[in-house]
């Protein structure tokens, strides 16, 4: 029986108040930012890229936020600047650059997730006219990620010289966007629609048309299914750089993902909430799973559904994080599992739970 459907109205109070009141936590967090980073060490290590995520995302956060709001413009750039101050040392020791200097890399398409966030953070920077202190490495970064896509002719760069997911590669295209917007050009156009064009040739499950998770590198073929903690993240980054295919991506999306479990409802980390198939278990890419629901899947969902104006969906989600405390009892053993502490003064219960939340919460179309 298809399941009722009220009129929502647009504006969403539930988001407004949610999206205020992380706005306010990471300014308090921020304003002791040597505090904040030893807060992300000791609380988010078991997370993957957690010296990376809990510094570009809120600084992605800022960004829309100034976007939505003028006045905060000058608020945003400080704290993105602060953000990026805290997360280039952590980027220097994960690639090791010769001389310690990004500027000396040769090669740019051996670490698409730590040079393609920073560089993203970096161009957010700019966007809101953060100065020449970091515009030659913003440069620098940016036309060595686009002479390795072009050099990939399509395909994606390397998530680390020792592997690669899909996904990674799409928040290199959004740095390019928006270092184009800061140069009042269209240098990377080429080069972004030559990888969405493998992505959607090359690389899109036939049965539910969305973006395999892997594929081999050597002979193309896939390797994971499109996975929700994958898809909810990558839709709304590309919204900012492809609207008409992310909205194509999204409707197969919903259609595909989107479960109802009476008591709870969300986005699916396997097709259709599958319990049979491919890899089905959780994991700590997914978060746990409740009934084929993934919490990493819906907790980025908040951001797909704004993105794509999907208020029914939008407000469901936004109903079920205010009373997100109820899944506390059912999230605490997992969270314990992993060594991370249930924190009563986050939305989600835990600090990289609010992080990822607080990107999606802000979630803005930036223009140019």
């Amino acid at each position: 029986m298809p399941v009722s459907r009220p009129r929502i109205p647009i504006s969403n109070p539930i988001l407004s108040r949610i999206r205020e009141r992380l706005t306010r936590r990471f300014d308090s967090l921020l304003e002791n930012p040597d505090g904040y980073a030893q807060r992300v060490r000791s609380e988010s290590g078991a997370f993957p890229e957690w010296d990376l995520f809990p510094y570009v995302f809120p600084a992605v956060a800022y960004t829309s936020l100034a976007v939505s709001d003028p006045a905060r413009v000058d608020h945003s750039r400080r704290q993105v600047e602060r953000l990026v101050r805290l997360v280039l040392p952590n980027v220097i020791a994960n690639v090791s650059p010769p001389g310690g200097k990004l500027e000396t890399l040769a090669e740019h398409g051996q670490h698409a997730v730590y040079l393609g966030w920073l560089n993203l953070a970096l161009g957010c920077l700019q966007y809101l006219g953060g100065g020449e202190t970091y515009a030659p490495l913003h440069r620098s970064l940016s036309e060595g990620l686009l002479r390795a896509l072009i050099a990939a002719r399509g395909r994606p760069l390397r998530s680390f010289p020792f592997y690669s997911w899909t996904f990674d590669t799409i928040p290199c295209l959004v740095s390019l966007w928006l270092y184009d917007v800061h140069c009042r050009g269209a240098r990377s156009a080429e080069a972004i629609g030559c990888h969405l064009r493998w992505s959607r040739e090359q690389a899109t499950h036939p049965e539910t048309g969305l973006p395999y998770s892997e594929v081999d590198e050597t002979d193309g073929k896939p390797r994971e299914l499109p996975r929700g903690c994958d898809l909810s993240f990558r839709l709304c980054l590309l919204a900012q750089v492809d609207r008409t295919y992310a909205e194509r991506l999204y409707r197969n999306y919903a259609r595909a993902y989107w479960v109802e479990r009476g008591w709870i409802a969300g986005f699916a980390e396997w097709p259709h909430g599958s319990s049979s198939g491919w890899h089905i278990s959780s994991d700590i890419d997914s978060g746990p799973l409740l009934q084929g629901i993934g919490l990493a899947a819906t907790g980025f969902g908040v951001g797909t559904t704004s993105a794509f104006g999907d208020h029914w969906r939008l407000w469901r989600l936004c109903v079920q994080l205010a009373t997100a405390r109820m899944l506390w009892p059912r999230l605490r053993p997992w969270l314990e599992g992993q060594g991370i502490p249930l924190d009563p003064d986050c939305v989600t219960g835990f600090l990289f739970g609010d992080v990822c939340l607080f990107w999606a919460a802000t979630w803005r179309p930036w223009t140019r």
